[in-house]
């Protein structure tokens, strides 16, 4: 009876593991023997289950990646009795989790491998898009900084340095509300949390001022973009900042012409005025 409720509970296991779309095998650690595969495996091999059963797990591994399983096996036992490695055939990348356990004939093991293809062509794609962003951060001719969510510098690129008179060293690992004039912290604050809510974007630049490493401030028009991860969610901010010293001032100039020519204006209008009253009182008295 025992022997009975044994294959039907190694029946319904089988049957389990085959609805698994990671493949599982089975095999003897001294010999490499193939005991189990369920039909994810076999479908991948090309082949059936059971023609895979009683034949080498060497039989199905190119030469470099049998090297390291063999080095994972021998290095098992069971004080440590996972191994890890990855095989790659037919444009495919599989993560195989080894598990070391005990057989009626010795040591088994128990092999999961899971399809990680597509997450390491993401991985790939992420580092290319980040090495490319490396690039353009130091090669733009505009100041940019890249910090995270908390306000903290993470990047600078030389034109930023340049602008603000400040190392890279010395800059990274700061808040950036420790290089922005205590006038504009709370305004800028209110303004990095709308950027991160996505109320605003790279369109609505942020005119503050930076304090420049010898204290003197210096007004910049800023344009921030949030960098979100794969999932979508906000990870980054990078912004893209500009000296607009010159404008300002030049702004300020403007103001100050147009408060002269209406303070003008209304002097001529008061001695117009005057005038007006003169002329009226002299005739009268003629």
């Amino acid at each position: 009876m025992e022997q009975v409720r044994t294959a039907e509970d190694a029946r319904a296991l089988a049957a389990m593991l085959d609805l698994l779309p990671d493949r599982v095998a089975h095999y003897r650690r001294r010999d490499m023997r193939i005991l189990y595969v369920n039909e994810a495996q076999a479908s991948y091999s090309g082949t059936t289950r059971e023609d895979m059963v009683g034949r080498s797990v060497a039989e199905y591994l190119d030469d470099a990646t049998l090297a390291q399983l063999q080095r994972d096996l021998a290095a098992m036992h069971p004080g440590a009795p996972i191994g890890r490695y990855l095989h790659h055939r037919n444009g495919r990348w599989t993560e195989w989790v080894e598990q070391l356990i005990s057989g009626p004939e010795g040591d088994e093991i128990i092999a999961i491998g899971r399809d990680v293809t597509a997450h390491r062509a993401e991985r790939a794609r992420r580092e290319e898009s980040e090495t490319r962003f490396e690039q353009v951060m130091l090669a733009a001719p505009i100041g940019m900084i890249l910090v995270d969510l908390d306000g903290r510098i993470k990047q600078v690129n030389p034109a930023l340095c340049q602008l603000l008179d400040w190392r890279a060293d010395d800059l990274v690992g700061r808040s950036v509300f420790a290089i922005t004039h205590r006038d504009h912290r709370r305004s800028d604050a209110a303004y990095a949390l709308r950027v991160r809510s996505g109320e605003i974007g790279a369109d609505t630049p942020l005119v503050t001022r930076y304090l420049r490493g010898d204290g003197e401030a210096v007004w910049c028009e800023s344009r921030l973009s949030l960098i979100r991860d794969e999932h979508g969610t906000p990870r980054e901010v990078v912004a893209q900042i500009i000296d607009v010293s010159a404008q300002r001032e030049r702004e300020r100039f403007l103001e100050q012409q147009a408060v002269m020519e209406r303070q003008v204006s209304a002097r001529l209008r008061e001695l117009d005025e005057l005038k007006d009253t003169f002329l009226a009182a002299v005739s009268h008295e003629l």
